[in-house]
């Protein structure tokens, strides 16, 4: 597989991420923690084009679950859970490079 195949291959993976979402706040939490372990295990090269939309779809799930708890909703700790699990990862994936 040449460069320009492998990118276009990956992008098409990093626009799949954008579409994964659940209406439930923990189950979209755990979808995206599978969906960056399992990206993971394939190495720097693809984490540079699938950990972007990763980050971008966990942060708006941090800005809905702090909407909620606002709201009144007890989705406060899912929100602790879910940003430093997100900077954790981003950072662990940066620092592979």
């Amino acid at each position: 597989m040449d460069e320009e195949d492998f990118e276009e291959e990956q992008n098409l993976v990093a626009r799949l991420v954008h579409h994964l979402s659940c209406p439930e706040s923990e189950e979209q939490y755990r979808m995206l923690l599978a969906a960056r372990r399992h990206f993971g295990q394939g190495g720097p090269m693809r984490l540079r084009h699938t950990l972007p939309p990763l980050v971008f779809s966990g942060l708006q799930l941090v800005r809905e679950l702090h909407a909620k708890t606002a709201e009144g909703g007890e989705e406060g700790a899912l929100a602790m859970r879910a940003r430093r699990s997100l900077a954790y990862a981003s950072f662990q994936a940066l620092t592979l490079r």
